[in-house]
């Protein structure tokens, strides 16, 4: 035990460098052929995907002191380490500096002057609102998607600021922007490991003092589940594992299964203590500890799929999720019978164990339903099979759409000044388009070409700023801002349309209607080319969520097999998937249903939730198993799958309790995502032991009655004990 503990302090130590990360650019890098060629265009042209956006609502920009406030916050901002640029309203009189030019005093000047530059310069009327309340400042950066120490840093500096000079007038300054959602969720999510690990040791807790009528027993299964949590994420770490917006749900996870784990244990200890057995912690062990390897092994499966994934990010969380889970399952079966052994030794059975909950127990059996279930197996099973089929229909055809914005709820201040920015002044997300360079002339023909297939939205190009005739004004621009309109090798022009981000689904629906447009045109002004963030993560998005079908079907296959190998039978091993696949397929039915679409969470969680269910089928069929051996037999009848449903159901129920109520501090969450994803495990899981409870049993009768005998023997290995 000193030695257990002593590995829990290093892994404990280890496991507290884990660091965050809001995975917002980190989902999307990988394998794909859009993500290869967004790189080499990235590297090319600044898109301004890592510009800060600064709402300005309330500022009247006829007035001096309006004008003075909005000019020092920028001139402020642009001292700020990490600014590289700006772009306002005030950047647009050529006959001025950008930034130091005279301010009229006279109101009636400056509202002249404003008007003068909306007939001369159309774009300005993304940077102030026409009512002249709401005005945008953009602020380039380096890369601030990536590097979150220099983000954070920043976001808190202009934040202050923004305080700070609305101290002297009513101006309000919002920051928002890709980096500025990035950096919200990476604060959201320390938040939210700490709370949802909590809320799970706590809720799993109170079920497990409950299942036991113990308190005392509650405590030594939470502690062991405590001690899974800390050994995962402590070796995890030692692979630089991070915690972001897909992988903040790892830990309630793991701490679940692993719940479920050491209540399947505690359970079989407890009914050999009272049964007055010999060794009854080993005997508990060898009883359970092969299905307990085998459920993990499924869960690890789920997880290990995503290997297959052409994102880093769900790679790495395939790989932390594989090892965290075998982990975990080592430890408590490790941890729990040691820590029931050395009270045991000091206090005796007597204070862990006694037989107050049997009765509570035997209603959890479920009895009569299940017999019913058996009794009418051909039409239960039938019954199954269809609903299989018809659901498996609908989740080959569910949509698939992802969101940049899936971290963040719609109240967000930053989300929220994001809504303003595209309802009061233009969309802030852009789409870009590139074409050979060629001459003046031939740019702007491809300009107007892309502007009329653009329509309504307008196409902004280096001819805002310049005409590239002009050599002397195109040299006089500077770097930040011509990289925005050319490639640094001068091959390629970037064209630019701005577009209101709506998902994947919205992004790829509108490029094929430009591109649709472009065909039908008449002219021909060399080829234009899609690319940019919003480009690359819906067309990386789209292919990922479309391996992701092919990841679930490897997991539910290896799962079969595994099961297969593990009973040595064949037919149980096909007929154990249709419980576990039906979770599964019904809710993607239903979401394809009520119009709903796949994205990264629901994904990710269908995936993993199939590991996880498949983890009571096996209990219940590790029952059977044991019931026929004790037997003598080598066949099962339908009655022994009665009798294995019915001590199996106490503990699967529990288990079914745990995991829901550990995961329900989800639906709690301030991130849409993770309150996406806890309804959607709650849900897998609730049916998921319906299906085990009712239809395996009923499908597994069925067999029993109408196969040869040949099909239903059970293999004898590893050796369990006979009972």
């Amino acid at each position: 035990m000193l030695v257990f503990a002593a590995l829990t302090a290093v892994f404990a130590y280890a496991g507290s460098s884990i660091g965050f990360r809001d995975g917002l650019a980190r989902a999307f890098e990988g394998r794909s052929a859009a993500f290869r060629e967004y790189r080499e265009f990235s590297a090319k042209v600044a898109t301004g995907e890592s510009d800060l956006l600064v709402l300005v609502e309330n500022v009247d920009l006829t007035r001096a002191s309006h004008v003075g406030v909005f000019e020092g916050y920028i001139l402020e901002a642009l001292l700020l380490e990490g600014v590289t640029g700006v772009a306002s309203v005030l950047s647009f009189d050529p006959q001025d500096d950008a930034v130091f030019q005279q301010i009229p005093e006279d109101p009636a000047a400056m509202a002249a002057r404003i008007k003068r530059l909306r007939t001369s310069q159309p774009a300005l009327g993304r940077f102030l609102n026409r009512d002249e309340k709401t005005a945008l400042i953009v602020l380039a950066t380096d890369n601030l998607l990536q590097n979150t120490d220099e983000r954070s840093s920043l976001i808190q500096s202009l934040n202050l600021l923004g305080t700070e000079v609305s101290k002297s007038s009513d101006i309000d300054f919002t920051v928002t922007g890709y980096p500025a959602i990035g950096h919200a969720v990476l604060v959201l999510l320390f938040d939210e490991f700490i709370f949802l690990n909590l809320f799970g040791v706590i809720a799993g807790t109170l079920v497990a003092t409950l299942a036991f009528r113990n308190w005392r027993m509650g405590l030594l299964v939470a502690t062991a589940t405590g001690f899974s949590l800390i050994w995962s994420f402590g070796l995890a770490s030692f692979f630089e594992f991070e915690l972001n917006i897909v992988t903040i749900i790892l830990p309630t996870l793991v701490m679940a299964l692993s719940f479920a784990d050491a209540t399947h244990l505690g359970l079989e200890i407890r009914k050999r203590f009272l049964a007055g057995e010999g060794n009854p912690i080993r005997h508990s062990i060898r009883a359970i500890l092969p299905a307990g390897i085998l459920a993990s092994l499924t869960t690890a499966t789920a997880f290990g799929v995503l290997q297959l994934a052409p994102s880093n990010l769900l790679q790495e969380m395939g790989f932390a999720g594989l090892l965290t889970t075998l982990t975990a399952t080592a430890t408590v079966f490790l941890g729990l019978p040691l820590l029931i052994g050395v009270v045991i030794s000091l206090r005796g059975p007597d204070i862990l164990f006694s037989d107050n909950a049997s009765r509570q127990l035997d209603v959890l059996s479920f009895a009569r339903p299940v017999r019913l279930a058996v009794k009418h197996g051909l039409l239960v099973s039938l019954t199954g099979i269809a609903a299989l089929g018809v659901s498996v229909f609908y989740y080959l055809h569910l949509p698939k759409d992802y969101s940049l914005y899936e971290g963040l709820s719609g109240t967000s201040p930053q989300m929220v000044a994001m809504g303003e920015i595209e309802r009061t002044l233009s969309p802030a997300g852009a789409l870009h388009f590139t074409v050979s360079s060629g001459s003046p002339a031939s740019l702007k023909a491809a300009r107007d070409k892309l502007a009329r297939a653009a329509a309504p939205q307008p196409v902004y190009s280096i001819f805002d700023l310049a005409d590239p005739a002009d050599r002397q004004a195109l040299d006089a621009l500077p770097v930040e801002l011509k990289n925005r309109f050319f490639s640094t090798d001068g091959q390629l022009a970037v064209l630019t349309t701005p577009h209101v981000y709506d998902g994947s689904k919205g992004v790829l629906e509108r490029l094929d209607e430009i591109s649709a447009r472009l065909v039908q045109s008449e002219t021909a002004d060399g080829h234009f080319s899609a690319n940019g963030f919003l480009v690359m993560t819906s067309r990386v998005s789209t292919h990922v969520l479309s391996i992701f079908g092919w990841c679930f079907a490897v997991a539910a296959m290896v799962c079969a097999v595994l099961i297969t190998i593990w009973l040595g039978n064949l037919c149980v091993g096909l007929i154990s998937m249709v419980p576990n696949l039906l979770p599964i397929t019904l809710f993607g039915a239903g979401l394809y249903l009520y119009g709903g679409a796949l994205n990264y969470t629901i994904s990710v969680a269908l995936t993993i939730s199939f590991g996880i269910a498949v983890d009571d089928t096996i209990h219940m069929l590790n029952r059977l198993r044991n019931r026929v051996q004790s037997t003598g037999r080598a066949v099962f009848t339908a009655e022994d799958v009665a009798e294995a449903t019915r001590h199996a159901a106490p503990a699967m129920t529990i288990t079914t309790l745990v995991l829901s109520i550990g995961v329900s501090g989800a639906l709690l969450s301030e991130m849409p995502s993770v309150v996406s994803y806890g309804q959607l495990v709650i849900i897998t899981f609730v049916l998921a032991l319906a299906l085990d409870l009712f239809l395996l049993p009923a499908m597994l009768a069925t067999a029993a009655r109408y196969f040869p005998a040949s099909l239903l023997r059970l293999g004898t290995w590893p050796g369990q004990l006979k009972r």
